[in-house]
């Protein structure tokens, strides 16, 4: 075998390998989100309330409780609710306790989840102020809640909401087309050698 046809395989099993690896899960593209959509997009939507707080009682999972300073928009205002955090390459949130936020989330039964594509900032911060005066634009000044949630924190299966969906990290042709052209060029490296032994 001649050093360029050393090369060819070399390249050719190359490829191969690579689109192997791209056709399996890479946590790199676990998350990439659509451009975010702006608050008032969720007026009346049951599914997503908009509010401020804070977090408190964090847990080993991210869970913890969320104590609601002003409820912009959502049904049925409560004063606490359980939250739910997670990693950034699952779309989730890391949340952290003590300072106020304002966030837009997918409530469940009484159960809040912020996503990584959907509004989640502190207050204090250019980003939540700007967040805040949207917020109040969108729909006014919201209301502050009175007394605590009756109801237990575990999601209602029924009330399953379907929140703002991230989209797809690496599109499905990418995975198929590089394996279509690995296929193609070992076909064309085995015609080639084929070609040589029979000039032979």
């Amino acid at each position: 075998m001649t050093i360029l046809q050393r090369l060819l395989l070399t390249l050719g099993l190359a490829l191969g390998w690579s689109a192997l690896g791209l056709a399996g899960p890479r946590c790199a593209y676990a998350c990439t989100c659509a451009p975010a959509a702006p608050l008032a997009a969720y007026a009346g939507n049951a599914r997503v309330v908009v509010l401020t707080g804070s977090v408190s009682d964090l847990d080993s999972n991210h869970d913890g409780t969320f104590t609601v300073e002003r409820w912009y928009s959502g049904p049925n205002p409560v004063k606490t609710l359980h939250i739910r955090g997670g990693d950034r390459n699952t779309c989730g949130v890391t949340l952290e306790e003590g300072a106020p936020v304002i966030i837009a989330a997918n409530l469940t039964g009484q159960v809040l989840t912020p996503t990584s594509c959907t509004a989640y900032a502190i207050l204090a911060t250019d980003a939540g102020k700007a967040l805040q005066g949207e917020a109040i634009l969108a729909f006014g000044t919201g209301t502050v809640p009175v007394g605590s949630s009756e109801s237990s924190p575990e999601a209602s299966p029924e009330a399953s909401p379907t929140p703002p969906q991230p989209a797809s990290g690496i599109p499905w042709f990418v995975p198929i087309g590089a394996i279509l052209a690995s296929v193609a060029i070992s076909s064309i490296l085995v015609a080639f050698f084929a070609r040589r032994r029979t000039r032979r």
